[in-house]
């Protein structure tokens, strides 16, 4: 049984370790036949590595290693189906994670060996410089996808991504991905049209950076953090409640700053606060960025 189990965790992605003390050379052909997610250890090893998973592992985090999700309380209009039909001729090496709040997808230095999709919710992506100062580099939602160094040969990841409310990601083993684009023209061209989007965003982004003053750089963040997923402009959109600290991370400004601006915008009625963040998108963007 535990070489059924093991054979099912690697296949989709994961690490095992084995243990077999009556016949060592069994478990080293099991190890070999497995490959370079096997690994053989002792039983104390084993013992060992179970108890910290056990400790380690946040309770909410659920991992279906049979490509199908499990139903959770969300309800479908929260579900957006575009990365399930885009993903849905990937059999082997798909797994379907459910995050909770603040768990990691992955960190800086970890192995780069997937790319993952986002169904719903949303992930954070940060930075950490040598000298231990964090930056936000961006905040994706429904439809973007992160870890895509992984395609062109990036063995470690450069930045961490951490879900800030319940999420659910699509995770695609590096192999599993470079097969389907070269076999799937469908998804290759909606891959490719989204690594441009994304590009033609970063030099936006860029320009802004450079041109820009802070109060305009912090109402393109809001903007584009109230229109996850939506192909059309909306005239008022909501956007989760994030920390004058993250905005100010990502705008390249001090808390203070985004502070009086963010008073500013809701005094001029651009904002609200209601839990959500309320933007009132075409006000915000004739008020301050066409100004």
């Amino acid at each position: 049984m535990g070489a059924g189990l093991g054979r099912l965790w690697a296949k989709h992605g994961h690490y095992a370790m084995f243990s077999y003390s009556r016949r060592p050379e069994k478990l080293q052909d099991l190890v070999r036949e497995i490959g370079s997610h096997a690994r053989s250890g002792s039983v104390h090893n084993c013992t060992a590595l179970v108890m910290y998973l056990m400790h380690n592992t946040p309770s909410h985090m659920k991992i279906e290693i049979n490509g199908s999700p499990r139903k959770t309380r969300q309800s479908k209009s929260n579900v957006d189906p575009y990365v399930t039909d885009l993903l849905e001729n990937i059999v082997e090496g798909k797994t379907i994670l459910q995050l909770g709040k603040d768990v990691k997808v992955f960190s800086q230095g970890d192995s780069a060996e997937a790319i993952y999709f986002i169904q719903n919710g949303k992930v954070k992506v940060t930075v950490v410089s040598a000298m231990g100062n964090e930056a936000v580099l961006a905040i994706l939602g429904p439809r973007g996808f992160l870890g895509e160094g992984c395609l062109v040969g990036q063995t470690l990841r450069v930045s961490t991504a951490t879900a800030i409310q319940p999420t659910t990601i699509f995770r695609i083993e590096r192999r599993a991905m470079l097969r389907a684009l070269h076999a799937q023209s469908e998804l290759t061209e909606k891959f490719t049209a989204s690594l441009l989007a994304r590009n033609i965003d970063l030099q936006e982004d860029l320009c802004d950076q450079l041109f820009n003053h802070s109060e305009k750089r912090l109402a393109r963040v809001l903007l584009k953090l109230a229109r996850f997923g939506q192909n059309n402009a909306m005239p008022v959109a909501k956007m989760p409640r994030l920390s004058h600290e993250t905005l100010a991370e990502m705008v390249g400004t001090t808390r203070s700053r985004i502070t009086h601006f963010m008073n500013k915008f809701r005094k001029l009625g651009l904002i609200d606060y209601n839990g959500e963040i309320t933007v009132r998108a075409q006000l915000l963007t004739d008020v301050v960025l066409h100004d």
